[in-house]
């Protein structure tokens, strides 16, 4: 038997979420099964942002192909694309084939953070001498997580932030 790998869904999605596949195929004698062994590399991690594989898939008898699901997990925290690359190693039950190797992308469904001052008090007016108390809540409106964050006050005699503006404090 010859063995090859192809991706045969090159992309997997966390929102759903949607599978990646690998299928991997054999020529030949299929009288029997054969348990083709694979390593995988790549820049997404198993357990963190796929359902790890076993390194082994098995085609069974009477078949030409199996298939090797990546399955994502929505971790909720914002990510470029990863890949996962599939390669086939060799064996004596099998000889390797053309193409060994494959990649797959996993994409993140996650927004990045976007932090914005929902609510402030101020008051409108103030004097020598007297303090001034502004509170505000500060909310992430994207689907990443993000970092503590601090919101920076600054006395202006305008709308705009600009060079002649007095920083107050965080």
């Amino acid at each position: 038997n010859q063995v090859a790998v192809t991706v045969s869904a090159a992309q997997a999605s966390e929102a759903g979420p949607t599978d990646a596949r690998f299928t991997v195929s054999r020529t030949g004698d299929t009288s029997a099964p054969v348990t083709v062994q694979y390593t995988i590399a790549g820049t997404a991690l198993a357990g963190t942002d796929y359902v790890a594989l076993p390194g082994a898939v098995t085609i069974e008898a009477g078949s030409f192909t199996a298939i090797v699901g990546v399955t994502p997990i929505d971790d909720g925290a914002f990510e470029s694309n990863e890949f996962v690359i599939l390669t086939l190693t060799a064996n004596a039950a099998y000889s390797l084939g053309s193409p060994t190797a494959g990649t797959v992308t996993i994409v993140s469904d996650d927004l990045p953070p976007d932090l914005v001052v929902s609510t402030m008090t101020a008051p409108s007016t103030g004097g020598a001498d007297l303090d001034i108390v502004v509170t505000d809540t500060t909310k992430n409106q994207g689907t990443g997580s993000s970092l503590p964050s601090k919101t920076g006050f600054y006395l202006s005699t305008n709308l705009s932030l600009d060079g002649t503006d007095v920083w107050l404090a965080s």
